[in-house]
């Protein structure tokens, strides 16, 4: 029993320095480092993940060798053990999802600006900076933690990466004022919400359901192309805001009706 509780407490050291080294208030003091990476905490991950392991694997080995009576009562102490590093774990995915929150926050801000100038030019439609700094960000970080952790914990992470990213996008998205040009605009709109739904969809794998509401923004180039061919019929140059919407209610009509 003496080994045992010795055993519990290097566990208990272990998953403390590692918490100090990345999850505390002094953790890049603690560490060393400018600043704490993505790279940083994908790796204290996987340290805590191991540890979980070896937690694990000592349970089972002193099970087979202690007293039924001394055993239960170290079995308590392990799953204490094994329950805070399923939640040092947890934190630590957390502060890599709230990392790429931060940056996608950082660059909603200058969305409401950008959105003014959306159908304005002549040129082909093509995603605008925000969305490929977006899907740059992303794609970069599923880079970084690639050849550190495993797929299926990649997966999860970005799963709910893929989640925070559509509520904020959604709402951030659903608040711009279109242009007069209200074809254009949406245009626009559809080139950066597919752009940056194929980089989460590429990091998060299958998330089905997840991007409904982000998807739900754009609206088809058949449906573009036919209120602008009634624009022509009609000699307008533009599509109102409320002219697509009524279009589009009345499409939902009928296939309600169909």
């Amino acid at each position: 029993p003496e080994a045992a509780q010795r055993v519990l407490e290097l566990f208990s050291t272990f998953n403390q320095r590692v918490c100090e080294q990345v999850l505390g208030a002094r953790a890049v003091a603690s560490a060393g480092l400018k600043a704490v990476e993505p790279r940083n905490v994908a790796l204290a991950m996987q340290a805590v993940r191991v540890g979980a392991l070896l937690l694990a694997a000592t349970g089972g080995r002193l099970r087979a060798l202690l007293p039924g009576r001394h055993w239960d009562v170290l079995a308590r102490q392990f799953d204490r053990m094994g329950a805070d590093y399923a939640e040092h774990y947890t934190g630590l995915q957390g502060r890599l999802v709230r990392h790429m929150k931060e940056l996608l926050l950082a660059n909603s801000a200058a969305l409401v600006g950008l959105a003014v100038t959306w159908g304005q030019e002549e040129a082909r439609v093509e995603p605008s900076q925000f969305a490929r700094t977006v899907s740059k960000q992303v794609r970069s970080l599923a880079a970084t933690l690639g050849p550190l952790l495993r797929e299926s914990e990649r997966k999860e992470l970005f799963l709910k990466v893929a989640r925070v990213y559509t509520d904020i996008l959604v709402e951030k998205l659903g608040r711009l004022t279109p242009s007069n040009d209200r074809l254009a605009w949406q245009e626009q709109l559809n080139a950066d919400v597919a752009h940056i739904l194929r980089a989460l969809e590429e990091v998060s794998g299958e998330a089905q359901g997840v991007f409904g509401p982000l998807e739900s923004l754009i609206v088809s180039s058949g449906v573009l192309e036919d209120i602008r061919e009634l624009n022509d019929a009609q000699g307008r140059t533009s599509a109102s805001m409320d002219q697509l919407r009524a279009y589009l209610e009345q499409g939902a009509q009928d296939t309600t009706s169909g």
